[in-house]
């Protein structure tokens, strides 16, 4: 089963609940600059786990990778992480994340954001395991599809001999895209050219646990189906369920920085569509079921190797019949034409 959420809320949580009576919303996504620690993220992080929702928690670090792996973090960075293992997340459905720079692709080196990380794992990866966390590197999905300025080689020199085992990433449908909404038909998630394929093969290939951080479909002006349509073909998929949880991006253009397009808290349809994501089809491990109609079959093989093999030992018998037969006229043969010399 794949865990959903919203980001934000409560608008899409909201609406989502309205839609989906019965579907949770366990997943919950929230970015704080580190100099932001404390403020009214932090508090809405914090109640997020009390009412049992499980935080994916991202930062965008002040400073330079380089600068934070000698420590220029630390104290923002240590309060932060004390306060959230000090939380009870025994409600929580989930593993509580923790990420370091999201969405890293054009914002340094790879060299230096995997010094970063390998710092910041030897210095919170076992306060935040030990209380239940993990970390998480959140990347963006287009990097799976030769759209960003990293490439999924530079990705593994960025991650090359880090302590994570969760590969996040943001992966949107934003086919054509002019001023924020989607001008081509949407691409199957199966398809060869689909980021959610590209990433879910590069996470299975690497050994990493696949998530959606962020996950949005563009609007179409002229099919109001659209997002509902992509989102009922991606639940539908029999690959949906290697994602841990996907938290949809519920944006209009100009919330949170967002230039398209991706709400869907305004459409009943995609909302119901997006929920199926819980209900994610499994390929089930085979159990045992009703027998009898194989058991009668089973049987009925089993009889008529029986008979066959009566008609075989019958066959046998006659041939060796006819074979003494055989010998004895040979044998008459014989003593005919010692008789008549």
């Amino acid at each position: 089963m794949t865990l959903i959420g919203g980001y934000p809320n409560p608008r899409f949580r909201d609406a989502f609940n309205q839609a989906n009576a019965t579907v949770p919303l366990d997943m919950e996504r929230f970015y704080v600059q580190t100099e932001s620690w404390g403020s009214g993220r932090w508090a809405e992080a914090v109640a997020a786990i009390k009412s049992g929702r499980t935080p994916i928690i991202s930062t965008k670090l002040t400073g330079t990778w380089a600068q934070a792996a000698t420590g220029s973090n630390n104290a923002r960075l240590d309060a932060a992480v004390n306060g959230l293992t000090a939380q009870d997340i025994a409600a929580t459905k989930g593993v509580p994340q923790l990420s370091f720079h999201h969405e890293p692709e054009g914002d340094g080196t790879p060299a230096d954001y995997n010094a970063m990380w390998k710092y910041m794992v030897g210095r919170y990866a076992a306060l935040l395991r030990d209380a239940g966390w993990d970390l998480c590197v959140i990347t963006m999905g287009g990097t799976f599809a030769g759209w960003t300025k990293w490439t999924p080689a530079q990705l593994e020199q960025a991650l090359a001999g880090v302590d994570v085992t969760r590969v996040i990433s943001d992966v949107y449908e934003k086919p054509g895209e002019t001023n924020g909404y989607a001008t081509k038909p949407w691409t199957h998630p199966s398809a060869a050219s689909s980021p959610h394929r590209k990433y879910l093969d590069w996470c299975k290939a690497k050994g990493y646990t696949a998530g959606l951080a962020e996950i949005g479909v563009l609007k179409n002006q002229s099919d109001p189906n659209f997002q509902a349509s992509f989102l009922d073909a991606l639940a539908g998929w029999d690959r949906s369920n290697e994602y841990e949880y996907a938290i949809y991006y519920d944006r209009l253009p100009g919330e949170g920085g967002a230039v398209n397009n991706c709400a869907i808290f305004d459409t009943p349809t995609a909302l119901r569509s997006f929920a199926k994501l819980y209900d994610a089809p499994v390929v089930p491990e085979p159990i045992p079921g009703d027998c009898t109609e194989v058991e009668a079959e089973l049987a009925a093989v089993k009889v008529e190797l029986a008979n066959q093999e009566q008609a075989n030992d019958d066959l046998i018998a006659e041939l060796s019949k006819t074979q003494a037969e055989r010998d004895s006229a040979l044998d008459k043969l014989a003593q005919i034409h010692t008789l008549s010399g």
